[in-house]
């Protein structure tokens, strides 16, 4: 009365004409595309770094200048300023030296914005503070715990 049925097949290719090797060859292939695009977003993302060093040194350079003009410009408005309290100049040649000054000041603080950004885009892409000359790390424990 209970019968039971089991069975058990098995399936194997004598010939696949090829098949099991071309699967092969288009995996390893597969891999070989991965490991390239690796490398190229590798070599991409060290360039990428290598720019903003590049333009963080030039911004170094770019803030001392933009502090001298910024200096150079009040010095020339006080003596404008003065030289307008004598009388020896215009309105219209104290109001052109005003309007350096606040120009100058202006750049300056310009270029003091995009030293420190990119400050902090080099310090983001390395994760190394060179401030305290210390790698960024960040305890995702703590910042989790309320």
């Amino acid at each position: 009365m209970d019968q039971e049925v089991l069975g058990l097949s098995l399936s194997l290719p004598i010939l696949d004409w090829g098949m099991g090797k071309g699967k092969v060859k288009l995996a390893q292939s597969r891999v070989e595309v991965v490991k390239t695009e690796v490398e190229q977003s590798m070599v991409e993302y060290r360039q990428n770094v290598l720019i903003k060093v590049m333009q963080f040194n030039k911004l170094d350079v770019q803030c001392k200048i933009s502090l001298q003009a910024d200096s150079i410009a009040r010095l020339s408005y006080n003596i404008a300023n003065e030289r307008f309290k004598n009388g020896t100049i215009s309105l219209l040649e104290l109001n052109s030296a005003q309007n350096e000054m606040r120009s100058s000041a202006s750049r300056y603080i310009s270029d003091l914005s995009n030293y420190w950004q990119n400050y902090f885009t080099i310090r983001k892409l390395s994760l190394y503070d060179y401030i305290r000359d210390k790698e960024v790390t960040a305890d995702f424990n703590k910042l989790t715990d309320n």
